[in-house]
């Protein structure tokens, strides 16, 4: 059996819920791909919190940069015990501003030092918002892990968070 939660909406979740299409497609509910047999006539809060997490794992997916180890690890420095963004947080704080702060370097020295620290500032600094939002979620998801030693950087350059 699936662990049930009960959360508590924000103004966007609630808009976001109370906005949603109510009557799935006839083909969605002849396959009973949400796995509610009995409800398939209804597309669920249940439903829609699921989906739209689906769709934001699948943004997050396609949206997280490239980069090498050398970046990664900068950044996460640069981030150190950031666990928590707000999107005014997410919107003023690109990964190229986070790592250029920490490391002093203004827009000039990039060239010279992304050749010097195999940083790739060209990169971060071409992040659109999308970008910028998967790696602030891996920033957030580096430093708030538990510290029993199940995490794997590896795993986390690889996308398997």
């Amino acid at each position: 059996m699936k662990n049930r939660i009960q959360i508590y909406p924000g103004v966007r979740l609630r808009r976001f819920l109370d906005t949603r299409p109510l009557t799935p497609n006839p083909a969605s509910q002849a396959r009973f791909v949400r796995g509610e047999p009995d409800r398939a006539d209804v597309i669920t809060e249940t439903c829609a919190m699921n989906r739209l997490a689906d769709r934001y794992f699948w943004l997050l997916d396609r949206a997280r940069p490239d980069l090498n180890r050398a970046t990664w690890e900068a950044i996460l420095s640069a981030a150190s015990g950031w666990t928590e963004h707000s999107l005014n947080e997410i919107d003023s704080h690109r990964p190229i501003d986070i790592v250029m702060d920490d490391l002093g370097y203004e827009a000039a020295d990039l060239p010279a030092a992304e050749a010097a620290t195999g940083i790739e500032f060209a990169k971060l600094a071409a992040l659109d918002d999308a970008g910028s939002l998967a790696v602030i979620e891996v920033i957030e998801r580096f430093w708030g892990r538990p510290r029993d030693g199940s995490f794997d950087f590896d795993d986390l350059l690889a996308g398997v968070v």
